[in-house]
């Protein structure tokens, strides 16, 4: 800024005075978005003391530190001459405006634009900008996809798979550098990449972990297939003693191997909406950009499966110890069916501390009335998500239900990344629930140590109120990230197949066994 005086108007003298146990004036702060009026003063010296105007011209001072000063102007005085006078009095160094400015985490994948859902622009979204200047996320909370399973090679996605701890070789993880800061192994570190995505050299210009294994598949990174290629990693031995042997990256209950890829395209497009890569200048952006995301695949590539399948699913999502577990498939039962089983599932995955998302179905219907597993069931450890589309309104296609519906997301027209790095856009209830997935991934983040239900009553709690979902959820309103981080804290309480299928089209109907 110059530091050029302006001519002096004729108006009273104006000078400094040094202030050192003197009350200052309140002052009044200025309303968020509009012209501040007040300056920054430096003085050339560190401890020099605060200063003040005397005259008709400043109404408060408060000292910064380091000889910087905040300096409250009198209504209608313009803080752009005001900092000329300022700068030019003896022992200022400079003098400035003080700005309203605000920060908006924006990412730069370049189909973001098209994601009404997480931009600012659109009130009827989640409110992610605002939410990612508080977090971002964390590569230590794991979000299970229990689905068709996911590309895991995809550009967008493959840094976002998680990586079960406990299966790396031994040898090979004595010898690999962390190099994002995260304090685990993930992709990042096996592609050599620090936390901005820049790759990280030894001092002979290689990538530091260009030894753990190689580029099988010939894409030009390290993803999951190359793991599942590679006989060193993938030895066929249960190293950490769960149950599946090498299941590096997930496992495939259709056909019982830890081969979790997708088949159909489902699965991918979910995982996409929680965790794509953000702000890597590819493709889309995900709500949590660190997510770490463990396919779990149990529908086939028709996108049906099993209720026994679906229920070791959810188990083993649980065991390798997901926070969150996205379910995005359901079915309307024949009346009087019930689905005890896969509800004590999901019980068993809230004591090991996982919150079950699930999509409300895409009937059209009161679940009130018309049960739609596993959503209906609504127990403690259970978000169910309805619908909604760019302007808020419920979807037609939506389930809704005053007691058994929590929440709604966006839902409509959605895009994300499918199979073969591809993208493209998809409307149901399926693509609403992985929204609050990756929401309550930010907020374990935030606060790792809270139960599910916590977790569950604070989503619940902080919905954006809408006309549309009053009276049809829970919480009468629309997921808000935002909101969710900086909320009051909840209070914890105790709340309460057939044949599975993803149900992601208007008016689709579940098969039955």
């Amino acid at each position: 800024m110059s530091r050029t005086t302006k001519p002096r108007r004729s108006a009273p003298p104006w000078r400094l005075e040094i202030l050192e146990t003197r009350t200052l004036l309140s002052v009044s702060a200025t309303p968020a978005g509009a012209s501040a009026s007040r300056l920054l003063v430096q003085f050339a010296s560190a401890t020099a003391g605060a200063v003040a105007v005397v005259g008709p011209f400043a109404t408060g001072v408060r000292p910064l530190g380091g000889g910087l000063f905040t300096v409250d102007l009198a209504p209608g005085v313009s803080p752009a001459d005001a900092a000329a006078r300022y700068a030019a009095l003896p022992g200022v160094k400079y003098a400035e405006p003080d700005r309203m400015v605000s920060i908006s985490a924006v990412p730069n994948d370049p189909q973001y634009p098209q994601q009404y859902a997480l931009a600012a622009a659109n009130p009827n979204g989640i409110d992610a900008t605002t939410a990612w200047d508080v977090t971002t996320g964390s590569a230590n909370v794991v979000e299970a996809v229990t689905d068709t399973g996911t590309d895991y090679t995809h550009p967008d996605l493959y840094l976002s798979i998680a990586i079960d701890q406990g299966e790396i070789p031994p040898a090979i993880k004595a010898k690999l550098v962390e190099t994002d800061g995260d304090n685990i192994i993930d992709f990042h570190d096996l592609n050599s990449l620090d936390a901005a995505g820049k790759p990280v050299l030894d001092s002979t210009g290689a990538r530091v972990n260009a030894g753990a294994t190689h580029d099988g598949n010939g894409n030009g990174y390290i993803d999951g297939g190359d793991l599942l290629k590679d006989p060193v990693w993938n030895d066929g031995v249960d190293k950490d003693h769960n149950g599946y042997a090498a299941d590096l990256i997930g496992w495939n209950f259709v056909t019982n191997t830890n081969d979790p890829m997708d088949d159909h395209y489902h699965g991918t497009f979910v995982s996409g909406i929680i965790g794509a890569a953000t702000n890597n200048g590819v493709g889309v952006a995900g709500v949590d950009w660190h997510a770490e995301i463990l396919p779990v695949k149990f529908l086939d590539k028709t996108g049906n499966g099993s209720n026994d399948a679906a229920i070791q699913a959810i188990r083993y999502a649980a065991q390798r110890g997901a926070k969150v577990i996205n379910a995005s498939w359901g079915y309307q039962p024949a009346a009087g069916d019930t689905d005890q089983a896969t509800s004590d599932a999901i019980t068993y995955a809230g004591t090991l501390g996982s919150v079950f998302v699930a999509a409300a179905g895409n009937n059209g219907v009161n679940n009130d009335a018309s049960p739609f597993y596993p959503a209906t069931h609504h127990l403690s450890n259970e978000l169910v998500v309805a619908a909604t589309d760019s302007t808020g309104a419920l979807a037609s296609f939506s389930n809704y239900g005053a007691t058994t519906v929590d929440i709604g997301a966006p839902g409509v027209n959605i895009t994300s990344t499918t199979p073969n790095a591809g993208y493209s856009a998809g409307s149901g209830t399926s693509f609403a629930a992985p929204y609050t997935t990756g929401v309550v991934g930010l907020l374990a983040a935030q606060f790792p140590s809270w139960t599910p239900q916590q977790y569950v009553q604070r989503i619940i709690a902080t919905a954006k109120p809408l006309a549309t979902l009053a009276g049809k959820t829970v919480s009468g309103g629309l997921l808000s990230a935002y909101s969710a981080l900086i909320g009051l804290s909840p209070t914890p309480s105790n709340g309460p197949v057939a044949h599975w299928s993803f149900d992601e089209n208007a008016g689709a109907t579940a098969h039955d066994s």
